[in-house]
């Protein structure tokens, strides 16, 4: 019973985004259980999978992906294929390849999750909600925004279903939704699900939960979507004050805004504001995650983007080999125009985008120095 008490503190430990103090627990769980069960039971199983989750917040991705594949294991062995717990083990492990950018491979996951968890329990569960969430978030990572937007609106109408508009996620969900609709141009549907979001979340939802917060943050990216800079801001800032008031100051929610908020800042060219919020966000990431982490590297990159678009091409090119550095395995190097062996990176999709980056800076400083070498080193980052 202890280690159900220990387990559970780990979790909540982890929804306030103190790691270390999940994995203090959790490991405290994990040794009643190694001493008292064989190394194959189902609550062994139970708690490498809460490591896993653990590691995963943190983007430590092959520590979580370690994890899951051994949690599954077990529970394909003890449980069978069609059991929800072996369902639940294979959807989290897609949603750790889709970080990594292995999109084929976390689809493939995601969908035998879905194909089977219907015949576990039927179209109208929660569970299959949960497996139509994760592929949308998949083809939104991937800009199919039309497919996302589909797989969004089958995982409203079960919880919808299930629970009319009284669960805390719905007002996330729908806020999200409002994004693709507008990412697709389609803006009356996209403001009727902000109208939506916004209505269930101040029914439903204290003033200070953080899925308030979560949705207010899609919701100004919708606005900055369509060049609405101040109520962008104002949704933004909303969202960032219901994390510091639920979280207190610093957590990686408090990060992601920042980081979108850096985003709005260099579309609209303002650069030093740009790089003031991308530092924030920077310093967050990697007290809380540390610096080998895929949105460390997105950080990097983006501020990269912002010194290339100042013409500060050197310092661009040291953003992009830092980026590069937090995603692989290779060492820091002097030299601004290394790349990483692909064998070395961790995630591919994040470095096609700092070698297209590195690419176009590369070209650009050819261009504007009418330097050959800088335009060889180009084409050789861009292949």
């Amino acid at each position: 019973e202890i280690a159900y008490d220990y387990t559970f503190m780990g979790y909540l430990y982890d929804n306030k985004e103190q790691s270390d103090s999940a994995l203090t627990f959790l490991n405290k769980a994990f040794a009643i259980r190694e001493k008292k069960l064989p190394p194959d039971d189902v609550e062994v199983a139970y708690t490498l999978h809460n490591f896993a989750q653990v590691y995963e917040n943190q983007s430590k991705l092959n520590k979580s992906l370690k994890n899951h594949l051994r949690a599954l294991e077990i529970r394909r062995a003890k449980l069978g294929d069609a059991h929800l717990s072996t369902l639940h083990s294979i959807n989290a492990i897609g949603s750790v390849y889709r970080k990594f950018g292995n999109f084929e491979k976390a689809l493939e996951y995601y969908r035998y999750a879905l194909e089977n968890r219907k015949k576990a329990v039927g179209e109208n569960h929660a569970e299959v909600s949960c497996s139509y969430y994760s592929i949308a978030n998949l083809y939104k990572d991937i800009f199919d925004y039309h497919s996302a937007i589909q797989y969004y609106l089958q995982g409203h109408r079960i919880l919808e279903n299930l629970y009319g508009s009284d669960t805390d996620v719905l007002p996330a969900y729908y806020a999200v939704t409002a994004k693709m609709y507008g990412m697709v141009g389609d803006h009356q549907r996209a403001l009727e699900y902000v109208n939506k979001a916004e209505m269930i979340a101040e029914k439903n939802l204290a003033k200070d939960h953080p899925y308030r917060g979560v949705a207010y943050s899609y919701i100004g990216e919708y606005y900055g979507e369509i060049n609405d800079v101040v109520r962008q801001s104002q949704y933004f800032k909303k969202a960032i004050a219901i994390f510091i008031k639920a979280w207190g100051t610093g957590t990686v929610r408090e990060g992601d805004v920042l980081f979108k908020m850096g985003d709005m800042s260099a579309k609209n060219k303002r650069f030093a504001e740009a790089i003031v919020h991308y530092e924030k966000a920077l310093g967050i990431f990697e007290e809380k995650m540390g610096r080998k982490t895929p949105k460390t590297a997105s950080v990097l990159l983006a501020m990269g983007d912002v010194r290339r678009d100042e013409h500060q091409f050197d310092e661009a090119l040291k953003l992009y080999r830092k980026a590069f550095t937090s995603i692989s395995t290779y060492k820091d190097s002097a030299d601004l125009y290394i790349n990483p062996l692909p064998d070395e990176l961790e995630s591919k999709f994040l470095a096609l985008k700092i070698a297209g980056s590195k690419g176009q800076t590369l070209f650009e400083m050819a261009l504007k120095k009418n330097d050959r070498r800088k335009l060889e080193q180009s084409l050789v980052t861009y292949d």
